[in-house]
Formats: C-alpha cells, structure tokens, sequence
C-alpha cells in the first residue's frame, strides 16, 4: 500500500498568527462600548474600576495601535518558511478583523455621539 500523501492548503499557524494579531481591534471595540454605555461593569462578581469607563477612549485608542502594530508585525516579520498564500492569509485574516471593529466602531460613533 501506498502512503497517502497529506496536502495542507494552509499553516494552522499562520491561521492562528492573523486571529491573534487581529484580537487588539476587538478589544478596542469593546472598551468603546464601555464608553458609550457609561455603565459599570461586573465581571465575575468584581465591578470594574470606574476609571476604566472614564478612560475608555484612551483605551481603546490604545488597543487599536496595539492591533496596528500586530498587523504590520504579520505583515513584515512573518518567518520566511511560511509559504506566500499562508502570508497572505495571515494578513488578510488581521486586516478583516481590523476592518469589521473599526467599522463596528465608526457606526457606534455616528449613532450614539
């Protein structure tokens, strides 16, 4: 019998890289929100500091430049062995989270400020 000959159409790790480094965007949403709802939160029983809710564009401010740099690091400092299409998959996975929160945040803005 002859081995099967297993062929990967994509690196689980370059799938992994592009939804990690995309994770920062969401983040940034989420801390928008709190800024818009102006509410306390509780989290596992604790309340959050109120100082989070009053900081929360800052935060997410911060969060979004955090995502920015995930993508450029994607983009630029990806390993050479990953092959191109997994490179290009990596960064078009970023650049659609990237996209959806930032759009999910610039529809936010126009409704509720």
């Amino acid at each position: 019998m002859r081995d099967e000959i297993k062929v990967r159409l994509l690196s689980d790790r370059a799938i992994a890289r592009g939804l990690l480094a995309g994770l920062p965007f969401i983040g940034s949403a989420i801390f928008l929100h709190a800024e818009i709802f102006h509410q306390e939160w509780e989290v596992f029983g604790l309340m959050i500091n109120e100082w989070v809710v009053n900081q929360s564009r800052v935060l997410s401010l911060i969060f979004w430049l955090i995502g920015l740099a995930g993508l450029l690091f994607v983009t630029f400092i990806i390993p050479s062995q990953f092959r191109l299409i997994d490179r290009i998959v990596c960064t078009s996975l970023t650049l659609l989270m990237g996209t959806l929160s930032t759009a999910v945040e610039a529809v936010l803005f126009l409704i509720y400020i």
